[in-house]
């Protein structure tokens, strides 16, 4: 690995077992269309336009993620052990992600966004079960911005 490009394998990371009952026990499967690695570099791109994230693996098909960032300004000097007091739950990456997208559909929306956002719940509860809702609800006051 070169410092240009540092690669991370986390062969169990905290959220691995959580994602795989996720995908497993719903709809949500490996011929989704929904591609967490386009999410990840799409979350990379707001912090960094410039900087590019690379997604080569992820759980839908392999035992573990590969995640590749280029030009991230490493050097021989730079620490890269994990903070783990910086790591969130997968409920709160969870509930960012849905409140996230509340706020931006309410924002262009208005009340057409909240009733989107309403709905997105709804079926949410309806496909996770309440006490997963009720944990995403839960954090309805989170300012993710500085949480």
């Amino acid at each position: 690995t070169s410092l240009e490009q540092a690669e991370i394998k986390r062969i169990a990371c905290q959220n691995a077992d959580k994602f795989i009952l996720l995908v497993d026990s719903s709809k949500f499967n490996k011929k989704s269309n929904f591609k967490n690695r386009d999410l990840d570099a799409s979350i990379s791109r707001g912090f960094n336009p410039e900087q590019k994230y690379i997604v080569s693996q992820t759980l839908h098909d392999h035992d573990y993620c590969i995640q590749t960032v280029k030009n991230a300004g490493i050097t021989e000097h730079s620490n890269l052990e994990r903070n783990l007091a910086g790591l969130r739950s997968f409920e709160y990456h969870c509930a960012h992600m849905y409140w996230s997208f509340c706020e931006i559909a309410e924002a262009i929306f208005g009340e057409e966004g909240l009733a989107a956002g309403r709905q997105v719940m709804k079926d949410f509860a309806d496909e996770y079960g309440d006490e997963m809702a009720d944990v995403l609800m839960g954090y309805c006051d989170t300012n993710f911005n500085v949480a």
